[in-house]
């Protein structure tokens, strides 16, 4: 830990995070660590982004929660205990294969995952939780020369670690728009 990242490190996870104002200096440590260790084995990359939004009304506030969970269905379901009803956790993913009549889930391709939920750190605010993730192949790529995973992973992190970021902020901000406009954050 230090004063502007914490590193984790377990048997089958590296976790990197960023205790202030994310820069692109967390994307050069995350690569530079895969470059130092060349021999690493990686099975796929996360590019997670989070915020804290604090909504200056409480109408608005509970807005989000009613424009992406609506309550029509639990009013019917619970006709007495409608109006507590509320939206505890949202988690989207997107998937491109979308609604395959499977139940296997492909593990080989890049999804990404989308959390809303009330903010645990901001009083009356709304927690995103943006993960980009990047399943890394056991064979080589022939065509860009790369023979281990550890550089496939750090490729991928300075391939896309700034478009999830752009991504992350587009979707964060889209989704309060969408729901109370451009006025209610603080």
């Amino acid at each position: 830990e230090t004063e502007w990242f914490d590193l984790q490190v377990a048997e089958v996870r590296l976790s990197l995070a960023s205790k202030g104002v994310l820069t692109p200096a967390i994307k050069d440590l995350a690569a530079s660590i895969f470059s130092l260790l060349p021999h690493t084995p990686i099975t796929a990359i996360g590019l997670n982004f989070h915020a804290h939004y604090r909504i200056e009304h409480i109408d608005d506030y509970h807005k989000v929660g009613d424009t992406l969970a609506p309550k029509k269905i639990w009013d019917q379901l619970y006709p007495s205990e409608a109006e507590s009803a509320g939206m505890a956790s949202l988690v989207i993913t997107i998937d491109p294969f979308k609604r395959e009549p499977t139940i296997l889930q492909h593990q080989d391709v890049n999804k990404k995952q989308i959390t809303v939920e009330a903010s645990r750190r901001v009083k009356q605010g709304i927690y995103f939780a943006f993960n980009d993730h990047h399943p890394i192949p056991k064979e080589k790529d022939e065509k860009d020369m790369l023979s281990t995973q550890a550089e496939l992973a750090e490729k991928v992190i300075e391939e896309f670690w700034q478009s999830a970021w752009d991504e992350s902020v587009r979707v964060m901000e889209g989704v309060l728009d969408a729901t109370i406009g451009s006025g209610g954050v603080a």
